[in-house]
């Protein structure tokens, strides 16, 4: 059983809203009203659970996310 923090569940519960389009770092963050830094902490805990993946690249060269199906 996984236990995640209350952090990597907001972003898994923001990523899971949007189901069509990946999100980068930078959207989730503001979104969250949380820092990048943290954001990206939480989705690198959340792809090593296997919750997420990275879909592709943005235009404005971040990564983008998505949840895993």
């Amino acid at each position: 059983m996984k236990i995640l923090t209350d952090r990597q569940k907001a972003v898994l519960r923001y990523l899971g809203l949007d189901d069509d389009m990946p999100l980068t770092v930078r959207e989730i963050a503001e979104a969250l009203h949380r820092p990048e830094s943290g954001v990206r902490s939480a989705l690198q805990a959340l792809e090593r659970h296997g919750c997420v993946e990275r879909a592709g690249v943005a235009l404005t060269g971040g990564s983008t996310w998505r949840v895993t199906r």
